[in-house]
C-alpha cells in the first residue's frame, strides 16, 4: 500500500530537524559506544574481504552482546534527541501531517473489492471487503488486534476463485517467515487451517477452491529461526482441512538448494506456471503445466537458463507473454506459443523504448505498460498484438501504481501520488476508456499551495539530468 505524502513529511521533518539541531551544533561531539572488531575474513573469487562486524548480524534474542550494543547506541541517540528542545513541536507537526487515511487500491473478485485501509497512525492497514468499488466495506482482518504492540503484520493476500475464502499470511517482529491462515470471507469465520515455514512464494487457490500452492522451507532447528538460511525451498498444495503434514509436495529442486521458486495460475484456469530464480538477481527459468495434468506429469520448459529475465504477465490460450530484458536493456514484452517453447522461439510484441519498462498488465485483451521517464509514471496501452492504443492520462507529475486485475476484467485501478498529491486512487474503464477519482484523503495542509514540476540540467559530461522541483505557489 502506497503511503505517502511521506516525500512531504519527509521534507517538513528535515526542515524543522535541521533547525533544531542547529542549536545544538556546538555541544560537545557524541560520544559513541566501543564496537568491538574481531578478524573474521571472507574470500570470494580469490580475493579476502574483512568482515569485522560480522557478530552484530547475530540475532539480539539469542546474543546478549548484539543486545547489549543496541540498548547502548539507542541510549546514545535518545539523549541526543531529547535535548533537542523543538523536538515536541516537531512530533507533533509529523503526526499531525502522517495522521490521515490511506487506502490501497481495490481488486475485484467474483463481485466483492477488497483493500487495505490504514486509519492515519495506525501500525498495519486493515483489509475490508466491499460490495462497491468505491462503497464503505466491512473490516474483514485487522491485524492491529492481533498484538499490544503492531509488530505483527499481514503479508501476502489471495482470494478463492469464487470469492469465498481467503487465505493470508502473518508475519512477526518484521520476520519474512510466514504463517498462512484461511478466512470465511462471508462470515469472518477462520478454520483451523494454520500452515508454518512458509517464505518467499506466492499462495494460489486451485480452481475448485478447496486448496492451494505455497511455497515453505524445512522447518529450521529449534531457537534457529531467525540464523536460517533460506535454502531448499518446496512447493506444497494443501487440501482445506487437512494437517500440513498431509500436504502434497509438488516442486523441488534438492540438487539445487538455493534455488527459489514463483508459482502463478494463469486467469483462463488452465496453466500453472513456475517461475525459478537462483539467485536475487532477475534472471529466471520459466516452466508451465496444465492445471488438470497428473500430480506427477513433467513440466514442461519454455526457459530452461538463467541469462535474461522472464517475467510473466498471463497467456491467451496457447500464448504466453513475458516482460524481459532479452536484447533490450529497459525491457520489452514478448510473446511465445506453448507449442514452441525456447528464447529462440519468442516474437517481440512491444518493443524497447528509451523509457524503462517497470511492469505490465493484461486485462480485458489489452497490455497495460508502465514505463518510469525521467524518473516519473507513463502508461500506454496496446492490443495483444502490439498495436498501440494511447496513452493513460495521469493526473501530473508523480507516481502511479496498481494496474492490478485479471484477464477477463473490464477495469483496473491505481494510486497516484507526487509531492503535493496525497495518494488518490483511480479506476481506469478498458471499454470506454474513461478514468475516474474514487478516493482522495483528507490531509492537514492545502496542496492546492504548492506545485510540482519536472525541469532539466545537463551535467558536466553532457547527460541529461531530470530533477522534481516542489514548491510554494508564486
Amino acid at each position: 500500500m502506497t503511503r505517502l505524502p511521506f516525500q512531504i513529511a519527509a521534507m517538513c521533518v528535515a526542515t524543522l530537524l535541521t533547525a533544531a539541531i542547529a542549536h545544538s551544533a556546538e555541544d560537545a561531539p557524541l560520544s559513541y559506544p566501543e564496537t568491538r572488531r574481531d578478524d573474521q575474513v571472507d574470500e570470494y573469487h580469490g580475493v579476502k574481504v574483512a568482515d569485522p562486524y560480522r557478530w552484530l548480524e547475530d540475532d539480539p534474542r539469542n546474543s546478549p552482546e548484539v543486545a547489549d550494543w543496541i540498548a547502548a547506541e539507542n541510549k546514545v541517540t535518545r539523549a541526543y534527541l531529547d535535548a533537542i528542545p523543538e523536538l515536541p513541536q516537531i512530533r507533533e507537526r509529523l503526526a499531525r501531517l502522517w495522521n490521515y487515511e490511506r487506502y490501497s487500491a481495490p481488486w475485484q473478485v467474483a463481485g466483492r473489492y477488497f483493500y487495505q485501509k490504514n486509519d492515519g497512525l495506525q501500525n498495519q492497514a486493515v483489509l475490508y471487503v466491499a460490495d462497491g468499488f468505491a462503497a464503505d466495506g466491512r473490516v474483514l482482518i485487522d491485524p492491529n488486534k492481533w498484538s499490544e504492540d503492531g509488530t505483527i503484520a499481514m503479508g501476502q493476500i489471495q482470494v478463492s476463485e469464487d470469492g469465498r475464502l481467503l487465505a493470508y499470511a502473518r508475519q512477526e517482529a518484521g520476520s519474512d517467515w510466514s504463517t498462512i491462515r484461511v478466512v470465511e470471507v462471508e462470515s469472518g469465520r477462520e478454520p483451523p487451517d494454520e500452515l508454518k515455514w512458509a517464505r518467499h512464494g506466492n499462495i494460489v487457490w486451485n480452481v475448485e477452491g478447496d486448496g492451494f500452492f505455497y511455497a515453505r522451507y524445512p522447518e529450521p532447528p529449534e531457537g534457529e529461526q531467525f540464523q536460517a538460511l533460506s535454502l531448499n525451498q518446496m512447493i506444497y498444495f494443501h487440501r482445506l482441512g487437512e494437517p500440513q503434514t498431509k500436504d502434497r509436495l509438488v516442486f523441488r529442486q534438492p540438487d539445487n538448494p538455493t534455488w527459489s521458486f514463483w508459482l502463478s495460475r494463469t486467469d483462463d484456469n488452465q496453466y500453472l506456471v513456475l517461475t525459478i530464480s537462483r539467485s536475487t538477481d532477475p534472471q529466471n527459468q520459466v516452466l508451465v503445466r496444465r492445471v488438470d495434468a497428473a500430480k506427477d506429469a513433467p513440466w514442461t520448459t519454455l526457459i530452461g537458463d538463467f541469462e535474461n529475465e522472464f517475467g510473466f504477465i498471463g497467456n491467451l490460450g496457447t500464448r504466453m507473454f513475458f516482460q524481459t530484458d532479452l536484447d533490450a536493456s529497459t525491457k520489452r514484452v514478448v510473446a511465445m506459443d506453448l507449442e514452441r517453447p525456447g528464447r529462440e522461439n519468442v516474437e517481440e510484441v512491444v518493443g524497447a523504448v528509451r523509457d524503462t519498462l517497470s511492469g505490465v498488465s493484461l486485462i480485458d485483451g489489452k497490455l497495460i505498460l508502465q514505463y518510469l521517464k525521467d524518473v516519473t509514471a507513463r502508461v500506454e496501452l496496446f492490443t495483444s498484438e502490439g498495436d498501440p492504443l494511447g496513452e493513460l492520462a495521469l493526473p501530473g507529475v508523480g507516481t502511479a501504481d496498481g494496474f492490478g486485475g485479471k484477464q477477463f476484467d473490464k477495469e483496473t485501478f491505481y494510486t497516484f501520488t507526487s509531492y503535493t498529491t496525497p495518494p488518490s486512487i483511480y479506476r481506469f474503464d478498458l471499454t470506454t476508456a474513461k478514468t475516474e477519482r474514487i478516493r482522495t484523503p483528507k490531509i492537514a495542509f492545502d496542496p492546492e499551495l504548492y506545485e510540482t514540476k519536472q525541469v532539466f540540467t545537463t551535467s558536466k559530461d553532457g547527460t541529461r539530468v531530470p530533477m522534481i522541483i516542489a514548491h510554494r505557489r508564486g
